[in-house]
């Protein structure tokens, strides 16, 4: 018998941080827990990973405007089958569902714009995505089907 353990059947898991740079470096060691926690399958960690990343990295970067302090929380509810991310930050209003618009054509890397690429695979990579604005708090939940990400 190896000594490993069964998979969390479900979890819930909160990470506040400050609108600060170095707040950032949490997030990987953090989620890299829950991964370990629910036994999620590395294409779907992988995917995951890249939009939280993408999500509290815009949240900390551009939400708040320079030397204004503010929080970004991202909760967790988790189960090996599904993941529930909920990103809430006091910053500007931003709708990453809306924006900015997808160029219709893709471009040379030598001629694409700066910016959007994250918010393009926070997209593709959800299998739903919601935003809402609830009076100054932005709320962006990502839900990820992990069963499908695995299959895929």
């Amino acid at each position: 018998m190896t000594g490993s353990t069964a998979p969390a059947s479900e979890i819930r898991e909160r990470l506040v941080l400050r609108s600060q740079e170095d707040d950032l470096e949490a997030v990987f060691p953090w989620f890299e827990a829950i991964v370990e926690r629910l036994a999620l399958p590395s294409r779907a960690a992988f995917r995951v990973h890249v939009v939280l990343e993408e999500a509290v990295t815009n949240a900390v970067t551009h939400g708040f405007e320079p030397g204004v302090a503010g929080e970004v929380t991202l909760e967790i509810n988790g189960t090996p089958e599904r993941v529930i991310a909920i990103l809430r930050d006091t910053g500007r209003p931003f709708n990453p569902i809306v924006e900015p618009p997808l160029p219709a054509v893709p471009r040379p890397i030598e001629e694409a714009a700066v910016g959007g690429l994250g918010v393009k695979l926070m997209r593709t990579f959800c299998s739903d995505l919601k935003y809402q604005r609830a009076g100054q708090t932005n709320e962006l939940t990502m839900e990820f089907d992990v069963s499908a990400m695995a299959a895929a």
